[in-house]
Formats: C-alpha cells, structure tokens, sequence
C-alpha cells in the first residue's frame, strides 16, 4: 500500500462579525435544508424534487439543457412546457423552455418548487445565479456572482433559502495568499455581503450544505480538498464552528446527523442538535466506519436512513473492479455495486429511491440509474436514454 504523507497546514482564519449593526451586516431570518447528495461532492448535474429528478444533459452539438426523470412513472422527458417544440433528445433549439446556455458543472440545486444553475456568459465572462420553474416554462436571472476569465478553472457552491443565497467561489487562484469567501445574497435589497472569510495560499471555501439555521462547509489551501478542515456557520450566532479537520467528504441525514469522512481514519457521525462546540464534538462524536486499505480516502453521501460511500480513491491501487459504491450498516459495507463491470459507471448523485449514474460504454456516454430498496442498490442499471 502506498503511503501518502499528510501534511495539515495551520490556517489563519478571519472571522468577520455578522450580527444586525455590526460590520455592516446584517442578520436574516433562516430555517432551510439543503444537502447535496452528490458523490463527487461539486461536480454531480442533478437535482432532486420530492417528485422526480432534474438532470443536467448535452445534445450532439453540445449544449446544456434539462431533463426530468418522474420518480413515479421512471420515465426522463425534456424539461420544456411549449407544444410542437421541435426539441429532441439529440438537438435541442435555443427557444426551447429547456435550453440552459453554457451551465457550470455541478452548479445544479433545487429548492421550493425552483431548479437553479448557474451559467456562463463567454462574452463578459459573467456567471450569474437563474433559477427555472419545476415545467420550464419560467426563466429568470437572480444576480451576477462574479467575473471569471478562464471558466476550465471555475467552481461556485451555494445554498439557496426562502430569503438569500449563501455562496462561495474558486475562481483561477494563484498561488499567491488569497481570501476565500462565504457570501450573502440578500433578496430583499439585493445587497451582497461577505459574512466570513479565510486566508491563505490558494485559500478555498467550498462544498457548502445548510440545515435550519447552520452553514456547513470546507475549507482547505493548496488544494488539498481531500485533507480539508469542517465548518459550520452559526447565522444566529454570526460565528464560526471548526467541527473537524482532515476531511475528504461529509453529509447530513436531514435534519439529525452529520457525518463525516476523516482522510486515513473513517467515518463519524455527530448529532445537529447539540450545537457543534469543541466539547460537544468530543462529547457527542460517534465512528460508525474504521477505514481498510481500500476505503482510506473517498466520498460519502446519505439517502433515507443509509450512508453509502464511493472509494474513488484508495491507497492500494489494485485494479479498478475495486472501485465500488457501498452501503454502510453497523460499522460495515453489506452491499457493494463495482463500477467497472462491462460498462464504466460513474455515481452522480444518491437520491430517496435512486442512484443517479453516468454510464460510460458501446453505446456512449449516458445516463442512467440503479434502484434503491431498504437501502440496498440495484446490480441492474436502468438506461434513461439521456445523453451525457
């Protein structure tokens, strides 16, 4: 097994202030969820509603538009509410309601009845936040969340409430001493506030989940995400949280556990409701996963009352039929689905009754899905006729 040496660096860490008059911030009313359940934590082209799936799809010249997979009836449409369109599967017309532009990977969310994304405009270099109704029929712009020159190296994360949008951005860093920051988008006033911040070199904020009142996120610099720190933002405290450090991936089960994936060591769970001081991690913190020479680092993801973890990477670096997605039960993985069967598959994201997959093979690249039952997954991968 090879040995990967980490190395921890000691942050300096700002926190900006963000009570009602101070610092020119101001407190907002938040009692949100919102938990991305994508494998690849900032990379996964789907969203889910309580009623089916959006996914982030390509035609043959290659442009973003969105399909729906209905939970019910397990059948994928084009997202476009105009009769006689004359969309298909492999061309879609920049007039239909399903047509996004050039759409940044990973930046797929839905929350209350909306689908939001964010896109790129290569004229101005502009990425703005939209958001579209759960038919396609409505389209609108929210607001601009920066400028980026080189969009190969851009990533956004966020998290979207009933009156702002929290967001931080990765945009070309150098390798200079850098801020990273988590943003507000107030609705209201349309004002956009810095609420926290973070030096240092290639300084990130990224990965961001919310519940109720609480921001959670990661942080890290020289691009070590897959060693990050953990943190939660306090919005009625205005404070910052460290909950853990050397993380490769974490997730929330609705609103009553976090979990956490520890680089090198395994996986523990901790319950939101203590409040997430020093003393109480020490004090709450339960290991519900030990790591094997194969599961040393990788992502994690929850579904219902289930965690599964994605070893995408591991220390032993045998052949890729031991890449797998697994279901964690009592402190052990009792189902494994391999990825590399006769087509390549890759996860993109764990829903209520689903797994969303990318299938690599003979007939393309496409997307498809594996059901969910108790918490075990489907050897057999559904093919969704969406091209990827």
């Amino acid at each position: 097994m090879k040995k990967i040496n980490i190395i921890l660096a000691l942050l300096t860490i700002s926190l900006m202030l963000a009570a009602c008059g101070k610092n020119g911030v101001e407190a907002v009313n938040i009692n949100s969820y919102s938990n991305k359940n994508g494998f690849l934590n900032f990379s996964s082209d789907v969203a889910e509603s309580p009623e089916g799936y959006y996914v982030l799809s390509k035609d043959l010249r290659n442009g973003n538009f969105l399909t729906y997979i209905d939970k019910e009836k397990d059948k994928s449409t084009i997202l476009c509410s105009k009769i006689n369109c004359a969309h298909t599967f492999e061309k879609v017309p920049d007039d239909c309601d399903a047509y996004l532009g050039t759409v940044l990977q990973g930046s797929l969310n839905y929350y209350n009845g909306y689908i939001y994304y964010i896109a790129y405009n290569k004229d101005n270099y502009k990425c703005s936040l939209y958001k579209v109704s759960f038919d396609g029929s409505e389209h609108e712009k929210i607001f601009d969340l920066g400028t980026a020159p080189d969009m190969s190296n851009i990533y956004y994360s966020y998290v979207v409430t009933d009156s702002c949008v929290f967001y931080s951005a990765a945009i070309g860093v150098s390798g200079e001493k850098n801020a990273a920051k988590l943003n507000r988008y107030i609705f209201d006033n349309s004002k956009i506030e810095t609420v926290y911040n973070y030096e240092g070199d290639k300084a990130e904020i990224f990965d961001l989940k919310m519940c109720k009142d609480k921001v959670f996120f990661r942080q890290s610099v020289g691009n070590e995400r897959l060693k990050s720190e953990l943190y939660e933002w306090d919005i009625a405290g205005q404070r910052a949280n460290k909950i853990a450090e050397g993380i490769c991936s974490y997730t929330l089960k609705a609103d009553e556990k976090l979990a956490y994936w520890k680089a090198f060591d395994g996986i523990y769970e901790i319950p939101m409701t203590t409040g997430n001081t020093a003393e109480n991690i020490v004090e709450n913190e339960e290991k519900i996963f030990t790591c094997d020479e194969d599961t040393m680092l990788g992502f994690i993801a929850s579904s219902n009352s289930d965690y599964y973890l994605y070893n995408m990477i591991n220390t032993s670096y045998k052949k890729d039929t031991d890449i797998y997605i697994g279901n964690i039960k009592e402190g052990r993985i009792i189902t494994k689905l391999y990825v590399n069967k006769e087509d390549y598959m890759m996860p993109l994201y764990v829903g209520s009754d689903k797994l969303i997959v990318d299938v690599y093979g003979k007939d393309g690249r496409y997307c498809g899905y594996s059901e969910i039952d108790n918490g075990q997954l489907s050897d057999e991968i559904i093919n969704m006729g969406i091209i990827r």
